[in-house]
């Protein structure tokens, strides 16, 4: 059963309850419907049945905005040419391993608001942040060779929450 069959048979119930026995039953019931899609949100499921998990994509940028939910990527592709990420109270992890550029220079932005974003890099890459973390951690832990031919710059911020890159 689908969460608005569901939704709109206990709506049509209360109305029927609602108008045999004359008991005003939708101060009870607009209340526990916004209790259940609060619920729903904080737990970071989305409306589609359940969180993205473990989703393999061919793309050349990264443009993500998550909100109360979670995913994790795993991205290839021949040119990488960076992008954005932001997440409000929500997590995600991003594998970039298998990318590949033919950019000298690729940047990533990555802003956390009470979450959490970690970012998997290749090896071969030298990675730099310049990112802040305010009451929250902005964190480089990758061992990238600083002679390699591509450098990625994460930028960003994390506000009660964080950022990890590592290898």
């Amino acid at each position: 059963m689908t969460t608005g069959r569901l939704i709109i048979g206990f709506f049509l119930l209360a109305i029927g309850i609602s108008a045999l026995t004359g008991f005003d039953i939708f101060h009870y019931i607009v209340p526990f419907i916004f209790i259940y899609f609060g619920i729903r949100l904080l737990t970071g499921r989305s409306w589609r049945h359940g969180e993205i998990k473990g989703i393999n994509v061919r793309q050349d940028s990264l443009n993500e905005v998550l909100i109360f939910s979670g995913s994790e990527k795993h991205l290839t592709s021949a040119d990488f040419g960076g992008g954005k990420v932001a997440v409000i109270f929500a997590g995600t992890d991003i594998d970039l391993s298998a990318v590949k550029t033919k950019s000298k220079t690729v940047e990533l932005e990555v802003v956390a608001v009470f979450g959490g974003a970690k970012v998997r890099v290749p090896k071969s890459w030298h990675v730099t942040t310049e990112g802040a973390g305010i009451m929250g951690g902005f964190e480089n832990r990758t061992s990238g060779d600083k002679d390699t031919t591509c450098k990625l710059v994460a930028k960003g911020a994390a506000i009660f929450g964080g950022v990890e890159i590592f290898n």
